[in-house]
């Protein structure tokens, strides 16, 4: 009788699975051998596929171990089609995400070829378009330490709630009046932004949405840990001074090369742009 069942490791390999996924679905009573011999050897059959199958499907879907055996005792095609339906819904929810990820993967991709072919200290003058800024709310200048961290982690969260995560890096605002009169030895920002592709119209006590306006901006790009960016806005302060530019209230700083894919702050690339008008 035993040439008639299917040995556990065998039937693991058929559906795709390791032993020790057999033997907790038998213990929690899921799914079970059709056949114990005397000797507490354990067999399967055939038959057996289609619904090992069916429990594939159910978690592919998004339902717990839990939630199918509870589906399993009451299942009818009825029920089975409003789950697919929802399992749908979630499909394209999960579609979605994967195809924000990899655009902004591409995204990263872009600025890391970007920071390979520009001179670090040199300045530029460059016209941007628009970008669309999901900002954090204004930070002070006088603001504490756990204050900013506070800030910087509801950015992160954000981030990670839109798959934005994978893409270019956390952006700082900091103030014309920081670059006039710079306060310690670290570059105090006073917002914290990402740059998303349109406005989104929800609500968020956190933050708000803003826009880097299309425009001329002197642009450098600097070479080192990000907090020591401060460094650079003499030099661009001296250079707006020189050709009688009048600066912007803010300047926008977007990290190239980070933590993400250098070792060493010392790289680090960061782009520091400055908009400005002629007087």
């Amino acid at each position: 009788m035993v040439r008639n069942y299917i040995k556990p490791g065998e039937f693991a390999k058929m559906v795709g699975v390791n032993k020790q996924t057999l033997l907790y679905y038998d213990k929690i009573h899921l799914f079970s051998p059709e056949y114990v011999d005397d000797m507490g050897y354990r067999y399967y059959t055939f038959t057996q596929l289609d619904c090992f199958y069916a429990i594939m499907t159910l978690k592919t879907i998004g339902m717990s171990l839990e939630e199918i055996k509870e589906y399993f005792d009451t299942r009818d095609a009825e029920r089975t089609a409003k789950l697919l339906q929802k399992g749908i819904l979630e499909t394209k929810k999960k579609v979605a995400e994967l195809v924000t990820l990899s655009k902004e993967m591409n995204k990263r991709i872009e600025l890391l070829e970007k920071a390979n072919h520009v001179t670090c200290g040199k300045i530029y003058i460059e016209h941007h378009e628009t970008q669309y800024l999901y900002c954090t709310k204004y930070i002070s200048m006088d603001a504490k330490e756990i204050e900013r961290q506070e800030i910087y982690g509801k950015m992160i969260g954000y981030r990670v709630l839109h798959q934005l995560h994978c893409g270019p890096a956390i952006g700082g605002m900091v103030e014309n009046k920081f670059l006039m009169n710079p306060v310690g030895n670290t570059t105090l920002y006073c917002r914290y932004y990402t740059i998303v592709d349109e406005p989104c119209e929800e609500d968020t006590e956190d933050g708000e949405y803003l826009e880097k306006p299309e425009g001329n901006y002197l642009v450098l790009y600097y070479k080192g840990a990000y907090d020591t960016t401060y460094k650079a806005y003499s030099q661009i302060l001296e250079y707006g001074r020189k050709h009688h530019f009048r600066l912007g209230e803010f300047s926008y700083e977007e990290s190239f090369i980070d933590e993400v894919s250098e070792n060493n702050p010392d790289n680090y690339v960061t782009q520091i742009t400055v908009p400005f008008q002629f007087e």
